[in-house]
């Protein structure tokens, strides 16, 4: 089993890219993070990588897997979500559209990008 992390940053209709990688050095080699594509906190076990880019916009969602042992690595790596103030003013409401019930939302903010995360505890790494 693997823990699927859902990646977003504020989307907006456009002119959309999709990009597959089957793991994160494949990524790596073709330097989606270098483009701020992809955040630096992935787990080296990340597979399955789905971006859709808009280049116009500059915006990009996708999701990943990862091993579940590392969810809370990226939980650690992340902060709790806040509402996203400009130029994202919108964002807040299309992470409400976007986030499913069991759902963890997570930020993550660089000099150059803004991530939110949608995440999943996998049940194997859940604490009792």
């Amino acid at each position: 089993m693997t823990a699927l992390l859902a990646l977003f940053l504020y989307i907006m209709p456009g002119s959309d890219v999709g990009i597959r990688y089957p793991t994160l050095l494949a990524a790596r080699a073709d330097k989606p993070l270098d483009r701020g594509w992809l955040p630096a906190i992935l787990p080296s076990s990340t597979t399955g990588i789905r971006i859709i880019n808009n280049p116009d916009l500059n915006t990009s969602s996708g999701d990943v897997d990862f091993h579940p042992a590392e969810y809370r690595l990226i939980m650690a790596r992340s902060g709790p979500y806040r509402p996203i103030a400009a130029p994202y003013d919108s964002a807040a409401k299309t992470v409400e559209n976007m986030r499913e019930d069991d759902d963890e939302v997570r930020i993550l903010e660089d000099e150059e990008s803004l991530w939110v995360f949608f995440a999943r505890e996998p049940p194997d790494t859940a604490t009792t």
